[in-house]
């Protein structure tokens, strides 16, 4: 046969790849396509909330099969990759997450957190609304964008659970992070009256509460499960005292503080100075805005607890979200505010006694029963 033959005749180069790499290809393609459904999990579609797309999805790197899946928007699962993206290299050590589940007091520590890190600018806090000073991470307005432009240390608020942290915040490597725990017959309550209101979110409340509490135990709400919300940022922490949770020293991880929003209710000057102190404690002196604070004198702290109270933030424009009013983004009048009555059982004015129950077996079956307490 003629070379040129032979040559025509030859088998493609391809048919030499060692077999190695093939399975390897293979390997990496079926890799692949299952990180792409995870990534891109199936939209869940609610008849009570026409305003929302749910989603329910595992933490972006978790592997494991076992690990929680989260119930969240397409809109909030988009910025927090956006966040990895475009905060990460820019966080710093003496930034601040303040993060919880929805309704549980975020708002109230934000305004703590704000004043204690800018040195008591009080003049800034009655100036700026407060969703300027202390963004959400993975909300649209103002973006993270922005935010990794502003100069540390920055308060970022986050209503997402430990895992959907940039991984540097999640090692430890930047930021600090304060997490506050609330009842979750409270939370439920909240979340509930929340919701009704909040026009973007489009619920009809067919169903009552009742059809709210159903949900919440099935973990079909935005950022649920709870109790593995809660656990998400109770077992990476080390070294530090859950205000609240037991009397003696719990080891936590450093560099994140849990506290409960009912110790705030009963002796807010107490735990306001544990906030305090754990900023100084992992504060990373600078000049500028990253010099550390002055510890506060008492007739200071006195002042901030004054300015912090229910009363007060619920009047104050720049921490009542009225401006969801004026944009159009709540439904109902004035009784019924974003911050609504910020009280410690709230849930017996609402809740059956067969639907508290419920919630209070959903926490002692996950271990969280001391978010039950009461403290007087």
């Amino acid at each position: 046969m003629s070379k040129r033959l032979l040559k025509m005749h030859r088998p493609p180069k391809l048919i030499y790849i060692p077999a190695g790499i093939v399975c390897f290809c293979t390997g990496a393609y079926l890799w692949k396509s299952r990180y792409r459904s995870k990534s891109n999990p199936p939209k869940i579609k609610d008849p009570e909330f026409t305003g929302l797309r749910f989603i329910q999805t595992q933490a972006p790197r978790s592997l494991e099969n076992d690990s929680p899946k989260w119930y969240l928007t397409e809109d909030v699962l988009k910025a927090t990759e956006e966040a990895r993206i475009h905060l990460t290299e820019h966080l710093h050590p003496n930034d601040i997450f303040v993060a919880s589940f929805p309704k549980s007091g975020t708002t109230w520590i934000s305004e703590v957190v704000y004043l204690l890190v800018t040195k008591l600018n009080y003049e800034d806090a009655l100036r700026r609304n407060l969703e300027e000073r202390v963004p959400f991470m993975e909300y649209v307005w103002p973006g993270v964008k922005t935010i990794a432009k502003s100069a540390p240390p920055r308060i970022i608020k986050t209503h997402l659970p430990f895992s959907f942290l940039p991984e540097e915040v999640q090692n430890g490597n930047v930021a600090r992070i304060i997490y506050i725990v609330r009842d979750p017959r409270d939370v439920v309550v909240s979340f509930y009256h929340f919701l009704c209101c909040f026009t973007p979110a489009g619920y009809k409340n067919k169903e009552k509460v009742t059809g709210f509490v159903h949900r919440f135990m099935e973990d079909r709400l935005i950022y649920c499960p709870w109790d593995k919300h809660v656990q998400s940022y109770l077992y990476p922490a080390t070294d530090l005292t859950v205000s609240g949770m037991k009397e003696k020293s719990v080891s936590f991880r450093p560099k994140v503080l849990l506290i409960r929003y009912e110790a705030l209710k009963a002796d807010p000057t107490a735990v306001i100075r544990q906030i305090e102190s754990f900023i100084l404690n992992t504060w990373t002196d600078g000049i500028g805005a990253n010099k550390k604070p002055a510890r506060l004198t008492d007739d200071q702290l006195k002042a901030l607890v004054e300015h912090c109270s229910f009363s007060q933030m619920a009047k104050n424009p720049m921490t009542n979200y009225t401006w969801f009013k004026e944009n159009g983004l709540w439904s109902c009048d004035e009784s019924t505010g974003f911050m609504r009555r910020g009280v410690v059982g709230d849930h017996k004015s609402l809740l059956s006694e067969d639907q508290a129950d419920s919630l209070v077996s959903k926490a002692k079956k996950s271990g969280l029963e001391w978010t039950l307490r009461e403290i007087s």
